[in-house]
């Protein structure tokens, strides 16, 4: 399980270079934050939203497994290049904690 702690939010942290797993980092504009509140303002966010609207029609009509498997891929893939990672707040941590490959499957 490698979840990173985010703490507070701060533009300069934008350009900061990828930290190794378990160290301390910045909630970014790119991440995209899951939580209850379907309110979210963060930019990473939108452009997930964004992201989802694009590809909705396509996943909706895709007959195989394979297929949805390849297009939520995608997706991923775009936010990974776009510099998003999928976050949420961890009250043991208290802070920002990145969601594993695992937990973002069942997503």
């Amino acid at each position: 399980s490698s979840q990173k702690v985010i703490r507070g939010a701060d533009s300069d942290s934008l350009s900061s270079p990828p930290r190794t797993p378990g160290s301390v980092l910045q909630l970014r504009q790119e991440d995209i934050i899951c939580s209850q509140n379907p309110n979210q303002k963060n930019p990473g966010n939108h452009r997930y939203n964004s992201l989802i609207q694009q590809y909705c029609q396509a996943y909706q009509q895709s007959s195989s497994k394979e297929e949805k498997s390849r297009i939520c891929r995608k997706i991923l893939t775009t936010v990974e290049d776009f510099g998003g990672r999928f976050v949420k707040y961890n009250d043991r941590a208290q802070g920002w904690v990145q969601i594993g490959d695992d937990a973002l499957r069942q997503k």
